[in-house]
């Protein structure tokens, strides 16, 4: 910061990601949530049915939910802020909160698979089908927590992840190494979800127009997976300032909200035919 002119000292103090932060994560969370609630209508009032992939992405709301009251609460403790402004209070507060959100967001990923991959096993009863949803559905429920566990104990002790001063004495993971590998992990599981349906749509014996729409409906993830392809681009570009990781990091935030929230909305789309059906006669 010596080397600065009181000029640069200045216009880095009025950059400010923060309130970026704080809409994006606002506006999709919001997103999220008015999907969910017209797909419980949906299936309660409508259909009439009501299975586990609900329950299921109802608890991944409510995680979407804790995870973007922690991302906005990061904003309150500095996020988006250069870090050469912040106080030690500040750093140690923020820390806090995205210790928590990491944890939430990970578990609301691994629960929105799990409703997808649940949703197939109800929809295709082929033999070779359900065995590809077993397999998938084990693959994203032990990694899930897996990631999650990894996460909670990466430091030993455990408050070294936002006690900064305990950070020299304490034995942590590679931070950059476990996010490449968490992302690269939901990439991949993303692919998966996404595909997995495609080959048994297209053996129903329905109109060629209707199996395409299904398809599309059910492989809009995707798009989840370019959002993660961006997010962990973010990742990567912000791992480049290490110094100043509270300004540079909020991009990464604003694309894990992006991700976890459009994910469940994808999610939820597909059953929301019945209530699409009704507003249109």
């Amino acid at each position: 910061m010596g080397e600065l002119t009181p000029e640069q000292i200045a216009r880095l103090r009025e950059q400010n990601l923060g309130p970026q932060q704080f809409a994006i994560v606002v506006v999709f969370t919001l997103l999220a949530l008015i999907t969910v609630c017209l797909r419980v209508y949906t299936r309660m009032r409508l259909v009439h049915l009501v299975g586990l992939e609900d329950y299921f992405i109802v608890l991944s709301m409510c995680l979407s939910l804790c995870t973007g009251i922690f991302q906005c609460l990061q904003v309150k403790w500095g996020r988006g802020t250069h870090t050469m402004f912040l106080k030690k209070e500040q750093i140690g507060g923020m820390l806090k909160y995205i210790y928590l959100g990491i944890v939430t967001y990970n578990l609301g990923l691994a629960f929105t698979r799990i409703s997808i991959l649940l949703s197939y096993r109800r929809i295709f009863t082929s033999d070779c089908m359900r065995i590809s949803v077993k397999i998938a559905l084990s693959i994203c429920t032990v990694w899930g927590f897996a990631a999650v566990v990894i996460r909670l104990f990466s430091c030993i002790p455990i408050n070294a992840l936002w006690d900064i001063s305990k950070k020299p004495i304490a034995k942590c993971f590679d931070e950059k190494a476990f996010f490449i590998l968490n992302a690269g992990i939901n990439i991949a599981t993303n692919l998966t979800v996404a595909i997995l349906p495609i080959k048994a749509i297209w053996n129903l014996r329905i109109p060629r127009g209707q199996r395409t729409v299904l398809v599309a409906n059910l492989s809009i993830g995707w798009f989840i997976c370019i959002v993660s392809g961006i997010r962990l681009q973010a990742f990567l570009q912000a791992f480049k300032h290490p110094l100043d990781r509270t300004f540079y990091d909020s991009i990464t935030i604003c694309w894990t909200a992006i991700e976890l929230n459009l994910a469940i909305a994808c999610a939820c789309i597909p059953s929301l035919k019945a209530l699409l059906k009704k507003i249109l006669s």
